[in-house]
């Protein structure tokens, strides 16, 4: 086989992949193959232009033509194919509805909440992240999958051998996790690493292509299509359920296919629970504050996506850059807090932070207030950040601004080139600032200055 045959093939397979629609009877199925101005009504009620339906075909996998037909006039001729029908969950257009028939599942885009604010007025901080429609946060189908990507059933591979011999193989994984060679026989591959994979096909194809051994025969391994696996999103979040979800999904694609953590949702530790063990956790906040996804592990087969309650919630207003409601680790403190709020900003007033704190319950008692006023010394402070002071759930952290009204200063009006205010020294006398101000205009009776001035004592002017 010529070496542009194989291109070609290859082309033509990597095009092929895509997310298999929800499992459909052949009467349903062959309802909506004879109906396609239901497949054009859909699609015209999806609310989605011409240009971003052809770029989620071509985001999984399809031709960004293929729905061309169904975008144009009614006269024109339609025809309802399997790609059709397969093309038509990338696009989430809602349920298809067949008189006599049960409603076909298709991917919907999770209902948007709205953003939930305090009785203060500051916003969950990250919740609005997940509350904005999106479909380009779905997981890549096109390019080659990572190395540490793991063969499973349903995935489909393609086996290209050029020199001495030319052959393309396109083989599937079983759902026993084995899959066949002609010439080469049976191999387990279920739970490979691609970088296995490679060594692996390297000892059993060269023990029939002697060119694999000399050198004269090279072989390359890719992923075709995608195999599907399904997800478990529970806990607080805005749609929990099930989710078909390609095997490259992490955990950042299941969260945002189940619309997010709700209010109640904890962002700072999500677990990864595969069996009955927990595989990893995953940091909300590494993701919106460093952008670092290193704990974004992809999911297995049967994997839970578990979002547990809040943790150590706590309020933080004024002087900073991004006033909001944060969440912290239990052995967080102001330092981490101010630090997520993004800092002080230029006008903080670097002299104290107020807190207000619900006293514990233990520590309670009838004669004495249930919440406390606690101000935390910032004097010392440096660098621009907050010392390490230990923060209690519910607590309410207010950084002020510098006074408003300006010190040592002193005003000139009057006949002068350039009138204003000036900033005050020690020993400053009426010259110095005359000549600040660039000095007498012409014409200027100089005898007379009227210098009003405040009294200390009773503030009096």
């Amino acid at each position: 086989m010529s070496t542009p045959r194989i291109l070609a093939l290859l082309a033509a397979i990597t095009l092929a992949a895509a997310i298999p629609l929800k499992a459909q009877t052949a009467q349903q199925l062959q309802a909506l193959r004879n109906n396609p101005q239901l497949v054009r009504q859909q699609i015209q009620q999806s609310g989605l232009t011409p240009a971003q339906i052809r770029a989620r075909l071509r985001q999984g996998g399809y031709s960004p033509s293929l729905l061309d037909a169904f975008l144009q006039s009614e006269q024109a001729e339609l025809s309802v194919g399997d790609d059709v029908l397969s093309a038509l969950s990338v696009l989430g257009v809602g349920e298809i509805e067949v008189e006599g028939l049960v409603p076909l599942p298709v991917i919907t885009e999770p209902t948007v909440a709205p953003t939930a604010q305090s009785e203060t007025g500051l916003s969950l901080f990250g919740l609005n992240a997940f509350r904005t429609p999106t479909s380009q946060f779905q997981p890549i189908l096109s390019g080659p999958v990572p190395s540490n990507y793991r063969l499973g059933p349903g995935d489909v591979m393609v086996i290209v051998l050029t020199g001495d011999v030319e052959f393309v193989y396109e083989r599937e994984v079983t759902r026993e996790g084995f899959t066949v060679i002609p010439q080469v026989g049976q191999i387990f591959l279920n739970n490979l690493t691609m970088e296995q994979l490679q060594q692996l096909l390297r000892q059993r194809l060269a023990r029939s292509y002697s060119g694999i051994r000399t050198g004269t025969t090279r072989f390359d391994v890719s992923i075709a299509r995608l195999r599907a696996n399904q997800i478990f999103v529970i806990g607080e979040v805005v749609q929990p359920g099930a989710y078909q979800l390609s095997s490259v999904a992490t955990v950042l694609n299941a969260l945002y296919a189940a619309g997010g953590p709700t209010e109640l949702g904890n962002f700072r530790e999500i677990q990864i629970r595969r069996g009955r063990q927990t595989v990893a956790t995953f940091d909300l906040y590494d993701y919106f504050l460093r952008a670092d996804i290193t704990n974004d592990i992809m999911l297995e087969q049967g994997d839970i996506v578990f979002v547990p309650v809040q943790g150590k919630r706590v309020r933080v207003s004024g002087a900073v850059v991004r006033p909001a409601i944060y969440e912290l680790k239990p052995a967080e403190t102001l330092t981490d807090l101010i630090e997520a709020a993004g800092g002080f900003r230029a006008d903080a007033a670097f002299n104290r932070l107020a807190i207000s704190r619900i006293v514990p319950v233990e520590s309670r008692s009838p004669d004495d207030p249930d919440r406390v006023a606690i101000d935390v010394p910032l004097n010392q402070i440096t660098d621009g950040k907050a010392p390490p002071f230990p923060i209690e759930p519910g607590d309410r952290v207010i950084a002020f601004e510098v006074a408003g009204s300006s010190r040592a200063m002193v005003e000139l009006n009057g006949n002068v080139y350039h009138p204003g205010t000036f900033g005050w020294h020690a020993g400053m006398r009426l010259s110095d600032v005359i000549r600040l101000a660039g000095g007498f205009r012409p014409a200027t009776y100089a005898g007379r200055v009227h210098i009003e001035r405040l009294n200390a004592a009773d503030s009096t002017r």
